[in-house]
């Protein structure tokens, strides 16, 4: 089930274990008293690699059930909100893209970073200002738009040199607006060469 759901999302679930390393979890998995059944779990590293929480990713679609469950924050060695997810796979390098979610980070590969939504925490922002150039992809939605500009100024009062890249993806035959996640590998790939990654 995991490696379908994955799959048809356009993600290869071999790279994402062995880059990433994400596990599933089976029916009735628990931990801390939460329910983690059916889902992904995505490892959140600090800039050294080291594991300091996680996240699982519900692969089911039922809509009761949160799409994202977290481990409470005192078993766990950092607030994710702290974190900026794939920094560890892009400490070495001169400039970070910085986008909302995990499955959009994938997508990009390394050199990618994503913030766990459109608010951002000051240690988020800290950890954003350690890149010489961050460029912010966030999604086309005006509160979106709205958010990176404003964490672009403020990353770039640490010292960065910031870009918002605004993409207009198109729309989806239901007509919400298309994300990183619905692109195609060779609209990636012209994304990625824009982004100079």
């Amino acid at each position: 089930m995991h490696r379908q759901y994955l799959l048809k999302r356009g993600l290869d679930p071999d790279y994402l274990v062995r880059y990433y390393g994400i596990k599933g979890t089976m029916l009735g998995a628990r931990w801390e008293g939460k329910d983690f059944s059916l889902r992904i779990i995505i490892p959140v590293k600090d800039p050294s690699g080291r594991i300091v929480s996680f996240q699982g990713r519900d692969i089911t679609g039922d809509d009761s059930r949160n799409r994202y469950e977290a481990p409470p924050k005192d078993k766990v060695l950092a607030n994710y909100k702290h974190m900026v997810y794939g920094a560890d796979l892009a400490w070495n390098k001169d400039s970070v893209v910085a986008v909302e979610g995990v499955f959009d980070a994938w997508k990009l590969g390394p050199g990618a970073v994503c913030t766990f939504g459109t608010g951002m925490t000051k240690e988020q922002l800290l950890l954003l200002s350690h890149w010489k150039h961050v460029t912010f992809l966030f999604d086309p939605e005006p509160e979106a738009q709205k958010h990176a500009e404003e964490y672009a100024r403020e990353v770039a009062m640490y010292g960065s040199d910031v870009d918002i890249a605004f993409e207009d993806f198109g729309t989806l035959p239901n007509g919400d607006k298309r994300d990183l996640g619905d692109l195609a590998p060779h609209e990636l790939t012209r994304i990625k060469n824009e982004l100079g990654m």
